[in-house]
């Protein structure tokens, strides 16, 4: 496969937060600084976000500012220590770095608010960039995007975007509220990724890969929140074997709260007969660069 970056924005609900953080303060002027004008800080000792990704290579980023102080990042079982503190507020920045990853182990990353003091001090995430692949240069890539017409759905969808076509892809989309309600998708590819909107009357979803034990994400937003933030990354797995995969995509909210799916992206890799295709630098446009603007866009 080849070397491409996904960047998973803080407002991913891949990147799952404990209770001790807040969503884009826009009480902080300075939120617009962030990229795409979202943020999580927290300033709750042992605050943390986890994130669980399969690839070579992570970076994380947020600010640093004079109200931040000290923060450690746990990488499968590993701790590093780092200072957020800067005179001058800086944003996007570097927070942590690891390279050198098996990419075809599952990873575990978490990053903590630990000030040296009792001073109120802070501790924010902007985004996560993931690299994956094996830095094969004469693998080829080509992605396919579908709508979400793709997808088998169970009883329970409807596919009425109420006025709101313009903020999906191919103007398509499908949304339910019913509980147990469930989307299957069979693709063929290596990589895959799952968009949707999340908003404050969305809620929790499982998502299961090849009939494996499935996952619990939040497509909630908070109510002071501008949104829904449409096209959002809802899930992504990448490191899979050739061959075809189902992922099935189930609202498990209790409470009338929706799910909606909007796109699918499959990427395909195989080796070509006479010419390579040359791989991407890491922390560079790649392949999933496309895949990066639509992670976030509102």
């Amino acid at each position: 496969m080849p070397v491409y970056n996904i960047t998973v924005d803080d407002a991913s609900p891949l990147i799952q937060y404990d209770g001790w953080w807040t969503d884009s303060s826009h009480g902080d002027p300075a939120y617009i600084e962030y990229r795409n004008q979202t943020f999580h800080p927290t300033s709750m000792f042992n605050g943390t976000a986890r994130l669980t990704f399969n690839g070579s290579a992570v970076y994380l980023f947020g600010a640093k500012r004079a109200n931040h102080d000290v923060y450690s990042v746990i990488l499968d079982g590993h701790t590093t220590t780092g200072h957020g503190y800067s005179a001058a507020d800086s944003f996007q920045q570097m927070l942590f770095n690891q390279t050198g990853l098996s990419p075809s182990q599952e990873h575990h990353i978490s990053l903590s608010n630990t000030p040296s003091s009792s001073t109120l001090a802070y501790t924010d995430l902007d985004y996560v960039v993931i690299t994956a692949g094996d830095g094969d240069d004469s693998t080829q890539s080509k992605d396919t995007f579908w709508d979400a017409g793709v997808a088998q759905y169970s009883s329970g969808w409807d596919d009425s975007p109420d006025g709101f076509q313009s903020n999906y892809f191919n103007s398509t989309m499908h949304r339910t509220n019913m509980m147990h309600a469930s989307a299957t998708v069979t693709l063929e590819g290596n990589a895959i990724a799952v968009y949707g909107a999340t908003s404050m009357n969305h809620g929790f979803f499982n998502v299961s890969l090849d009939n494996s034990p499935p996952i619990t994400l939040n497509g909630t937003i908070p109510s002071d929140q501008p949104g829904p933030r449409y096209q959002n990354l809802l899930y992504w797995a990448g490191g899979l074997s050739s061959g075809q995969h189902t992922v099935t995509v189930t609202n498990i909210d209790s409470r009338g709260l929706w799910l909606d799916l909007d796109m699918f992206v499959v990427s395909h890799w195989s080796q070509p007969s006479t010419q390579s295709s040359g791989s991407a630098a890491q922390l560079a446009p790649s392949l999933a660069e496309s895949w990066l603007v639509l992670s976030s866009s509102f």
